[in-house]
């Protein structure tokens, strides 16, 4: 019959810090923090690239493989909002007690419902969407992945770069990112663990000549065939 689209996803679960492919192998996911390269001196970018970064990607051995992964995802303003909304109950409470009179604070409340509306407004319609690396470790043993991930953490964090090793719900948002942008992540922390494949997969994948479609998403492929050496 029609295979699913289970049937042709390669990871098959999460397991705690680890991406399960069918028990053949697993990955690890390392979120890497976003630094203004540009600004640095050309001796800290050269420094940075040899022996931060290269002296992690250096450690991969022959039998392990790694993908350096960058996926746009939105900046949430939730805290955003959650800090106005505690300006309103403070000023409610200096109105109780005497401290501001109704008009004053009918004015500054009403300033704060405007700024939360324009909050609101690029937190869920209007979206500021900025850059997430990750560099992603494959193995079939997990104490070596573990371990390889763990020495990228002091690697980087030695030079300033807090690393983050992603689990759980953190993964299932970064797997369902390598198939659409369209969903709120905030929805993640509601899943239970036996949500997470259904929650993350599209409900149809549909391959053409040029194009592979992910539900409502078209995607298009394309293989460089010649680059420069030297650039």
């Amino acid at each position: 019959g029609m295979p699913t689209v289970r049937d042709i996803t390669p990871f098959t679960g999460i397991d705690g810090e680890f991406i399960e492919y069918a028990g053949e192998y697993c990955g690890i996911v390392v979120q890497i923090p976003d630094v203004e390269f540009k600004f640095y001196t050309l001796q800290r970018q050269d420094q940075m690239i040899d022996q931060v970064f290269g002296s992690v990607l250096r450690t991969i051995s022959g039998t392990e493989t790694a993908a350096l992964v960058k996926i746009d995802r939105p900046v949430l303003y939730d805290s955003f909002i959650e800090t106005e909304q505690r300006k309103i109950r403070a000023l409610e409470e200096a109105f109780v007690n005497g401290m501001l009179d109704e008009e004053e604070l009918t004015t500054r409340v009403g300033i704060i419902y405007d700024r939360m509306e324009q909050i609101r407004y690029i937190n869920e319609k209007d979206k500021v969407y900025i850059p997430f690396h990750y560099l992603v470790f494959f193995h079939k043993d997990k104490d070596l992945l573990r371990g390889q991930a763990e020495n990228m953490l002091s690697t980087m964090n030695s030079d300033d770069m807090e690393c983050h090793i992603l689990s759980e719900k953190e993964l299932a948002v970064f797997l369902k990112y390598q198939y659409t942008q369209d969903f709120d992540e905030r929805e993640a922390a509601a899943l239970r663990k036996e949500a997470y494949m259904d929650w993350i997969l599209p409900k149809e994948i549909r391959f053409t000549s040029r194009t592979i479609q992910y539900d409502d998403l078209v995607t298009h492929n394309f293989r460089i065939t010649d680059y420069p050496t030297i650039v």
